[in-house]
C-alpha cells in the first residue's frame, strides 16, 4: 500500500484547482475576443454606411430640450442663475457649443 503524504495531496489539489482557474480565465479571454470582433464589425458597418446611432441624435436634442426648460426657468425665476450655471458646463459639453452662446439671453 502507497502512502501518500499530506504535502503531496495539497500540491495536487493546487495544480487542480491552478489548472481550472486558466480554464476559467481561456474561456473568458474567448468570450471577449468573439466581443471584440463583434463590436468591431458593427464599427466598420457604421463607418462605411454612414449610419448615425440614434442616441447621439437623442442626446443632442435632449440637451437642447434641457437648454430651454432651463432658460425658462431662470427668467421665471423658479431657478437660481447660480444652479443654472452649474449645469451649464453639460449642455456645452453634449452640444459643443461655445459658453457665450448660452449666456446671450441673460444679457438682453
Amino acid at each position: 500500500m502507497k502512502i501518500v503524504s499530506y504535502s503531496s495531496l495539497l500540491r495536487i489539489y493546487i495544480f487542480r484547482q491552478n489548472d481550472q482557474l486558466i480554464h476559467d480565465q481561456q474561456k473568458i479571454i474567448q468570450n471577449l475576443q468573439q466581443q471584440l470582433v463583434h463590436l468591431q464589425k458593427r464599427l466598420n458597418k457604421i463607418e462605411n454606411e454612414g449610419i448615425v446611432e440614434p442616441s447621439i441624435l437623442f442626446t443632442r436634442l435632449d440637451a437642447e430640450r434641457n437648454e430651454k426648460t432651463l432658460q425658462q426657468a431662470v427668467s421665471k425665476g423658479s431657478m437660481l442663475e447660480t444652479t443654472y450655471h452649474v449645469k451649464l458646463p453639460r449642455l456645452c459639453f453634449q452640444q459643443k457649443k461655445k459658453p457665450e452662446y448660452f449666456f446671450s439671453f441673460l444679457r438682453n
